[in-house]
């Protein structure tokens, strides 16, 4: 079991799915996974998108970026 907010999570996901969608090349995969790593679970969205440019890499998590 794992404590969470199920809307939170759900719309963390949903997010890193559609913008792995929106940024891949068409008819690239998005890889989605999930696995249990001792008391927490890791969720891995894989893509071949353009990736984030280093100098954005810190306003990454600020609110209000894209």
């Amino acid at each position: 079991m794992v404590a969470v907010d199920p809307g939170l999570l759900e719309g963390s996901v949903a997010n890193l799915v559609e913008n792995a969608v929106k940024y891949s090349a068409s008819g690239e995969r998005v890889l989605v996974s999930a696995s249990v790593m001792a008391d927490r679970v890791e969720v891995r969205v894989v893509d071949r998108g353009p990736g984030v440019p280093d100098e954005a890499e810190d306003r990454n998590f600020a609110p209000f970026q894209r």
